[in-house]
């Protein structure tokens, strides 16, 4: 991933790779960050694409998961502070 971002930081378009990001892809259901590709730029993240074609049951399994990282996210949160 660091190589990437250097890439992308000296210029390089076109570089998407999957990352942990503050995301608005769920913000709606109050999960701030997401991994998802994204598109790296000179200033970071570009782009943040949204999972893309995914099937039923994929999706089910992605809404089965959001309250467990939501959890997640909020222990990191409690951790830091």
């Amino acid at each position: 991933f660091t190589n990437l971002l250097l890439r992308a930081l000296k210029g390089e378009a076109g570089i998407v790779t999957p990352t942990f990001v503050k995301s608005p892809l769920f913000a709606s259901r109050g999960i701030e960050f997401f991994s998802s590709a994204v598109e790296l730029g000179p200033n970071g993240v570009k782009k943040i694409h949204d999972l893309g074609n995914i099937t039923a049951q994929e999706q089910e399994l992605v809404n089965a998961a959001l309250p467990k990282l939501k959890k997640n996210i909020e222990k990191g949160f409690a951790f830091v502070q």
